[in-house]
């Protein structure tokens, strides 16, 4: 039952950041993701003519030469000349309605197939003496229903009102104005105040009834006798006290009080005009904004500077968005559709393009060959912001990259001179107390640099002759211990302990078979100095008051943190302490631990998993924002735990994340 109503959709809105100026101004698309249904994902075809959502959820989608299709959000399921249940009189739809009776108008070259949306068989329409049967023969261009119930038919010839009974019987058809032999075929009709519209002219038919009769009234709004004569009209829109009007030679607007009409064409010169004049469409999103349709893409209506942003094929993003699909797969739209937070496009050869707006605003940063100031290439390994608001940026084999604050470029830093780090892959930050920033290496030691020598950048390497792996071991803990004025290095085989002021090193664990690190296992010193670090054999309480001590005191949790009488191998990949002094550890594999205490003030640990709406159990980064709630990335996607609520809200790449898969420490 979940799929018949799977456009019914219950969104749960929560604020989580503020909008900045700069995040205002930027464009419609960046606000939207842009998806594509083909042939691939089970479209019968790709050219799609007009797209209908039923009054039970569906998106049904006329394929001319491959019938009508409908889809339940998972599937497609065609109905054409060769469908045993709904077999439709031709493959060359062009059309959809629904009435009030839960019925498909279908129409097309060979004339109209009913088809009942709760059963999927062709209805036979009841109609007084049959009129409906040899009615339902003419071929068929356009079907609009009226907020009365009846509907309008336009033929090659004429303009037909059908009404209905109250039990969805044909009651009357009626030829309501006949088509002059040289007018193209009726593209749409629209309904405003007491007048119908179409694009016959534009012809006014008044809906001030005398007995059965419509008249056919061009007095009732004269300002429409505009030269549409080459102008073919293919969309009326209304939109408060405006009526806009797409042909074939531009968009015009009309003011229906004042009767005043602004024109609106493409400029070669000025790229917020029209991207084309053959206007094939008009729609309005549910917040408010005007999509006008070309067979050059999308436009997009700015009120404020009565202007366009031009959505198509080849458009281009930010310069700090390199990546981003903010664009159609085809240019030649043929009709749009409004649901929700959802619009779809139907194209030409593209089949079905679908917008929706983001649920995070995100500002992506992507490696490009073709600008040098893109942040490195391969997956990012650690993320360090500093006191100036400087970004650093640790990657796997690219070096060390920084960004200034309010900057959209990267400086980078290598092996190679002036910096010379000892090693290409950077994996973890720290800083002390004289704000020297600390690197840690996967294959390299660790060292530090002076982030404020931004024109000269060294890397001093810490090297001691008798511990090599400390120097140049694979490092995927770094931690400033403000206590003992010491850097904790967690490395793959071993834990150490630099002291600052003397350049000793410790190793507290010698001789206890801790072991060391597999991949960044995270760190955290909580408010009572005691220093909480992932393990190859689980999760280390240390306490911080004892290191000079002849004996290190400690806590070990080796098995899975919720089930520690198990004999699971615990495997942590992150640990921090919110606000509230929670310590949560992310696992690589059993999702997010929430420690809390018993009655004898011991540690025990609640996991919370994709049972529990996690998006990925792989936890790769946990980190908690000003309002108290924690944002954890994983290996599939990013989620946000509303602690307050207790549930989670997922985010992947079709939020606008630049990838959904997310790698060690790198938050």
């Amino acid at each position: 039952m979940v799929r018949f109503f799977l456009f019914i959709l219950l969104f749960i809105t929560v604020r989580v950041t503020f909008i900045s100026a700069n995040e205002r101004s930027k464009s419609w698309a960046e606000h939207h993701n842009f998806t594509t249904m083909c042939m691939n994902e089970g479209l019968p075809c790709n050219f799609v003519d007009d797209l209908l959502k039923d009054s039970r959820g569906f998106l049904w989608i006329a394929n001319p030469g491959e019938g009508v299709t409908r889809y339940d959000g998972y599937d497609f399921m065609v109905c054409n000349m060769g469908s045993i249940r709904t077999n439709l009189r031709s493959n060359f739809v062009r059309t959809l309605c629904e009435d009030d009776f839960g019925r498909i108008w279908t129409g097309g070259e060979m004339g109209i197939d009913v088809i009942n949306i709760y059963t999927l068989d062709i209805e036979q329409v009841s109609s007084f003496e049959g009129q409906f049967l040899s009615f339902s023969n003419l071929p068929i261009q356009y079907i609009y229903k009226s907020k009365s119930g009846h509907l309008w038919l336009a033929s090659d010839n004429a303009l037909y009102r059908i009404h209905f009974n109250a039990q969805g019987d044909v009651k009357q058809i009626l030829k309501v104005y006949e088509l002059p032999e040289s007018n193209d075929a009726v593209k749409t009709i629209a309904e405003v105040d007491d007048m119908v519209l179409f694009n016959s002219g534009i012809q006014v038919i008044s809906l001030k009834e005398n007995a059965e009769m419509y008249n056919l009234d061009s007095s009732a709004a004269p300002f429409l006798e505009m030269p549409f004569a080459n102008a073919r009209v293919q969309s009326i829109y209304p939109k408060e006290n405006e009526l806009w009007v797409g042909t074939i030679l531009g968009l015009f607007r009309f003011n229906l009080r004042n009767g005043s009409m602004r024109t609106y064409m493409h400029d070669p010169y000025v790229s917020t005009s029209l991207s084309q004049n053959f206007i094939t469409d008009i729609t309005e999103t549910n917040d408010h904004f005007l999509l006008v349709a070309t067979l050059k893409g999308i436009n997009v209506y700015n009120a404020t500077t009565d202007s366009f942003e031009r959505i198509d094929k080849d458009c281009n993003v930010s310069e700090a968005n390199f990546h981003l699909s903010n664009r159609l797969n085809c240019d030649f739209i043929n009709c749009m559709l409004t649901d929700g937070d959802v619009v779809w496009i139907g194209t030409e050869v593209g089949g079905l393009n679908k917008i929706s707006r983001r649920k995070l605003y995100v500002e992506n940063y992507s490696h490009s060959p073709s600008h040098p100031t893109s942040i490195s290439k391969n997956p990012v390994n650690a993320i360090f912001e500093d006191t100036d608001g400087t970004l650093w940026v640790g990657t796997v084999e690219g070096g060390l990259n920084r960004k200034a604050k309010n900057d959209n470029y990267f400086t980078h830093y290598t092996t190679e001179r002036p910096a010379s780090l000892s090693h290409n892959s950077v994996s973890c930050f720290t800083t002390d107390d004289k704000d020297r920033l600390w690197v840690g290496t996967w294959g390299g030691g660790i060292g530090w640099i002076d982030p404020s020598s931004r024109n000269n950048i060294v890397f001093n390497h810490i090297y001691h002759p008798d511990y090599d792996d400390f120097s140049i071991g694979f490092v995927g803990v770094l931690c400033y211990d403000s206590f003992n004025n010491a850097i904790w290095v967690g490395t793959s085989s071993n834990i150490y302990v630099y002291m600052l002021n003397t350049g000793q090193i410790i190793e507290p664990f010698k001789g206890l078979n801790m072991g060391g690190i597999e991949g960044c296992a995270g760190y955290c010193i909580d408010r009572d100095n005691h220093l909480w670090i992932g393990l190859s054999s689980g999760l280390c309480r240390i306490d911080l008051h004892t290191i000079n001590a002849p004996r290190v005191v400690y806590q070990l949790w080796r098995n899975k943190l919720d089930e520690p009488e198990s004999k699971v191998r615990e495997r942590v990949t992150y640990i921090t302490e919110s606000s509230d002094g929670i310590i949560w550890v992310g696992s690589n594999g059993y999702g997010l631990y929430q420690s809390y205490l018993d009655k004898d003030g011991d540690y025990l640990f609640k996991a919370l998993t994709t049972d529990d709406g996690l998006v990925n159990n792989s936890v790769r980064g946990i980190r908690e924002d000003k309002l108290g709630n924690i944002w954890v990335s994983t290996i599939n996607g990013l989620s946000y735990y509303n602690r307050e609520q207790d549930n989670f809200i997922n985010y992947t790449e079709k939020d606008g994340l630049g990838c959904s898969q997310f790698y060690w420490n790198a938050i």
